[in-house]
């Protein structure tokens, strides 16, 4: 629900009809689930803070407790610093590649010889068409796009990288971040949801508001 403005408000009216509709009676249905709730437990920060309101509304009970998710440190590794920035995630509107490909581009503009790397899995056929748009995006730059790729591949990516981005709408936590802190990999993030609480400023990595900060912050690290 807390996605309704970027995932169902953009549908043509005849699906949003559809998707509003069912948004209604799913939460119906859920009215009668609340009072079952016995225990509440949240992954980050930011999801307590999110959800505070409607935990005490709906729910009528206290956070229990948070719960982070983390990495096992020995499964990832540092093997160097390639010239390449790295962007690994669902290929869905929400996660905004659009984001990054403007950075880099801003980024292009003044450092030469690098290039965007862009990875994660395609849900369905109907997000081709996001894919598509990407592409069209990148013309003209070195941006390399892999799709549906193993895991062991990702990892790999991801340890030679120079550094990550992460441009996720209100992410709840953000593991994939977690693992490229423990990648020993800087993080250039959008300052908003749970790599907010995540990230330590000029320390594990930025914190940014705008395409033209993110590039900002990927100059600074390449003339590191």
């Amino acid at each position: 629900f807390d996605l309704y403005d970027e995932k169902v408000r953009p549908l043509p009216m005849p699906k949003r009809l559809v998707m509003d509709a069912a948004l209604t009676a799913y939460r119906n249905v859920e009215k009668y689930i609340y009072p079952k709730i016995e225990k509440t437990v949240s992954v980050s920060p930011y999801v307590n803070v999110r959800d505070a309101k409607f935990i005490s509304e709906y729910i009528q009970k206290p956070l229990d407790t948070i719960a982070i998710p983390g990495v096992d440190e020995k499964e990832f590794q540092n093997t160097g610093y390639g010239k390449y920035f790295f962007y690994a995630s669902r290929f869905t509107p929400e996660k905004r590649f659009e984001y990054v490909i403007e950075a880099f581009r801003k980024f292009s503009d003044k450092k030469n010889g690098w290039k965007l790397v862009l990875a994660g899995y395609v849900l369905n056929k109907e997000k081709l068409e996001y894919i598509q748009k990407l592409k069209e995006l990148s013309i003209g730059l070195d941006v390399e796009f892999k799709f549906d790729i193993p895991k062991e591949e990702l990892r790999s990516l991801l340890s030679g990288a120079y550094a990550f981005l992460f441009a996720g709408v209100r992410e709840d936590w953000g593991v994939v971040i977690v693992e490229a802190m423990a990648s020993e990999k800087p993080v250039i993030s959008v300052n908003e949801g749970g790599p907010a609480y995540s990230i330590l400023e000029g320390k594990t990595g930025f914190l940014v508001n705008s395409p033209d900060e993110m590039s900002e912050r990927m100059v600074y690290l390449a003339e590191r």
